[in-house]
């Protein structure tokens, strides 16, 4: 996409990569409509932008209220942020759409914490907030600090966390995108994500 939107140009509205906002989105598509729901709104919202583009609308974007858009960013942060709960706990809990289905596994399930993968947590984040206040903050990210002593720390203690595990070595999913299993019937009730993601 960048190699593309570089030799296109851009404009002061356009994300030519993914974001935050974007993967939430398609987290849930993927979940109910599979590989071809994604595409299905990945197509309707290709077809809004370049309506949009045709009729000149897009300086409409500037007419958002701020209260809009900062609701809608916090609301995409808290889902993220409770997407991550497993992780951080080090526990692995059965999928949910939303916040508070997600809510409802932890209470009917329990929660039994990897204290070891808590403290790798604790550590990458204590690192995250610390590492900006010195000289080399701006030339490293804390992110990638904080990702290389948590590494260290778990082979140098040798603590039992959950990984990432095997790393495919194919740029191509398993996966395939069938146009015969594209669910056109669900077309209307993609509209809304589709206008999320465009």
């Amino acid at each position: 996409a960048g190699i593309v939107i570089g030799q296109l140009g851009g404009g002061p509205y356009q994300i030519s990569g993914p974001t935050d906002a974007m993967s939430a989105v398609l987290v849930v598509l993927g979940t109910r409509y599979g590989l071809e729901g994604v595409w299905l709104a990945g197509l309707l919202a290709g077809v809004m932008i370049l309506a949009l583009g045709i009729f000149r609308l897009g300086r409409v974007v500037a007419l958002i209220p701020s209260p809009v858009i900062s609701g809608f960013t916090s609301g995409i942060a808290v889902i993220i942020a409770f997407g991550q709960i497993d992780n951080f706990l080090g526990i692995k809990t059965p999928a949910a759409e939303n916040v508070l289905a997600k809510l409802a596994v932890y209470a009917e399930s329990g929660i039994a914490p990897n204290w070891t993968a808590v403290a790798v947590a604790l550590v990458v984040m204590a690192t995250m907030i610390i590492w900006p206040r010195f000289a080399w903050g701006k030339r490293v990210p804390g992110s990638l600090v904080g990702i290389v002593l948590a590494t260290l720390l778990v082979l140098l203690a040798g603590w039992e966390v959950p990984t990432i595990g095997a790393i495919p070595r194919s740029i191509l999913l398993e996966q395939r995108l069938r146009l015969t299993a594209v669910p056109w019937q669900e077309i209307g009730n993609l509209i809304v994500p589709a206008m999320s993601i465009a």
